[in-house]
């Protein structure tokens, strides 16, 4: 059976009140089955109550009793081979989007999916030998949700958006969602 897991990145300073409401928006549409947040906020976490039930799940930030979320542990798995994290995990910040993630993925020996850089991206690196495969990790980052005009960091290296993991299995899919308009289809 296939699961839908979600993740949202950033939201401090201040969040996009037009992000979320199209994140609320798009969510309808992908029907996760869980949500991770790399960092909640109330105003995040009320959205989101809005239109999903399932579990939610938070590494940080500002939330309430009312919001029923789980605190999750500075590293979560999230599906197998994977994990989120909130943290850089000891890796310098790359400019390039996913980059940070796969330098994190290649230290812990896992995938792994993170919000904190404010970029979108994936990357991936096999490695094998003699026509083998013994692993491929992948590092994505899951974007933001930031106002970017009362962004004191704002630059152009910064986009808008969640990530998406797409389960089945041991196989795990993943995908970054632009929010290249004000509407949901990606």
């Amino acid at each position: 059976m296939t699961k839908r897991i979600l993740i949202t990145g950033m939201v401090e300073p201040k969040a996009d009140t037009r992000a979320l409401a199209w994140l609320a928006r798009s969510i309808g549409e992908v029907q996760p089955d869980e949500i991770v947040c790399i960092e909640g906020s109330t105003a995040l976490l009320d959205q989101l109550r809005d239109v999903f039930d399932g579990p939610i799940g938070v590494h940080g930030g500002s939330f309430e009793g009312r919001h029923r979320v789980t605190e999750l542990p500075a590293f979560y798995d999230i599906a197998p081979g994977w994990i989120s994290t909130g943290i850089n995990a000891g890796c310098e910040d790359s400019r390039i989007a996913g980059n940070t993630a796969l330098g994190a993925a290649r230290r812990l020996g896992k995938s792994v999916v993170m919000g904190h850089t404010l970029r979108l991206g994936v990357l991936s690196e096999t490695h094998g030998y003699g026509g083998k495969i013994v692993r491929t990790l992948t590092g994505m980052e899951v974007g933001h949700l930031v106002d970017l005009k009362t962004a004191r960091t704002a630059d152009r290296r910064q986009q808008q958006g969640y990530g998406l993991l797409t389960v089945d299995g041991e196989n795990v899919n993943p995908t970054p969602i632009a929010i290249t308009s004000r509407t949901t289809k990606h």
